[in-house]
């Protein structure tokens, strides 16, 4: 289990990733519960949802948010072996469980971090709905901060730092991000 997101109705939504054989890698796997902590059948098939993020050997779901509709918002890492990229990915759902085809790319969207490590720690969406994603990004020897933005609808925010990336070097050696807040 990587991540717990408790939606406003109470019920509680569990995300991790699962290994599949038959595939060759592995997908997220999202479940739902009811707040009396039964399993929500009306979620996916049974009160689960296995799904790819992108078509990745290995990929990780790292955080989870309900937008006010009920939406579902998951973010996480895929990664490539050959050649070895990662990628911040993004997918969003319906409450119901399916995937939301209105965002990004067929219901996922991401941004690629060649030559690199990447950690992604957090996510917040802002009151705009805005989706920012922080953590750190290995280059040089060093971890530097990371901060990226997407809008609603899945884009990245090409206005937001250079293309829609900040990378920045605090000087304090190896700096990282666990946790956004809004004010």
């Amino acid at each position: 289990l990587y991540t717990i997101g408790i939606q406003p109705d109470g019920r509680v939504l569990a995300a991790t990733h699962m290994y599949y054989p038959t595939v060759h890698h592995n997908l997220v796997s999202l479940r739902r519960l009811l707040p009396n902590g039964q399993v929500d059948s009306t979620f996916g098939k049974d009160g689960k949802v296995d799904a790819p993020l992108g078509d990745f050997w290995f990929q990780t779901v790292y955080a989870i948010e309900t937008l006010a509709d009920g939406r579902i918002v998951v973010a996480g890492i895929g990664q490539f072996y050959e050649p070895v990229i990662q990628q911040l990915v993004i997918a969003q759902f319906l409450p119901n469980g399916d995937r939301d085809m209105t965002f990004g790319n067929q219901g996922k969207t991401g941004i690629a971090f060649p030559l690199g490590d990447l950690e992604f720690n957090t996510l917040i969406i802002q009151a705009d709905r805005k989706l920012l994603f922080g953590g750190s990004y290995l280059t040089g020897g060093e971890r530097n901060i990371q901060l990226s933005r997407f809008l609603p609808d899945g884009k990245l925010e090409f206005g937001f730092g250079n293309g829609g990336l900040v990378i920045t070097d605090l000087g304090f050696g190896n700096d990282y991000i666990h946790q956004l807040l809004e004010y």
